[in-house]
């Protein structure tokens, strides 16, 4: 069994509103535990009207299908960090809501505010939501371009 991978993805715009959408699959060798199998998908709309102001909300969904944990109890990411062997199979998913407001100040440079929410079900685990199930996650900033 080798590890394989394929993705695809695309974006169509309409007017002031761009969809987007996009799918990830990965099989991956871990050894004596088997093989193990990621499905993610993804979709978002991105809203620009005229104006300074321009608006992101997407969805994520990841799964997994007989994952090993690693050494520290999560789920690594599909081809990142070591497995352990002893930890056992694992399946479930994570699925996260998305959004962002940007502020154009000028051309190059915006201001913007950020935001995710994610939720872990069945056997997914993540080292960052410290044995929680849920995560919030927002941020600000100041972008410029180059």
């Amino acid at each position: 069994i080798t590890n394989q991978t394929w993705s695809a993805g695309g974006n169509y715009t309409f007017g002031i509103v761009r969809a987007n959408a996009g799918y990830f699959r990965y099989l991956g060798n871990q050894g004596s535990l088997g093989q193990r199998q990621d499905n993610a998908w993804t979709v978002s709309l991105k809203l620009a009207p005229k104006g300074a102001f321009d608006y992101e909300l997407g969805y994520q969904q990841m799964r997994v299908k007989n994952a090993a944990y690693d050494t520290n109890g999560d789920i690594p990411n599909a081809n990142i960090g070591a497995f352990d062997p002893t930890s056992g199979l694992h399946n479930g998913y994570k699925e996260t809501l998305y959004g962002s407001i940007f502020y154009h100040l000028s051309k190059r440079t915006e201001v913007y505010l950020a935001g995710d929410y994610m939720r872990l079900h069945g056997g997914y685990t993540v080292g960052s939501t410290f044995g929680a199930t849920n995560q919030l996650e927002l941020t600000s900033g100041i972008r410029t371009r180059f």
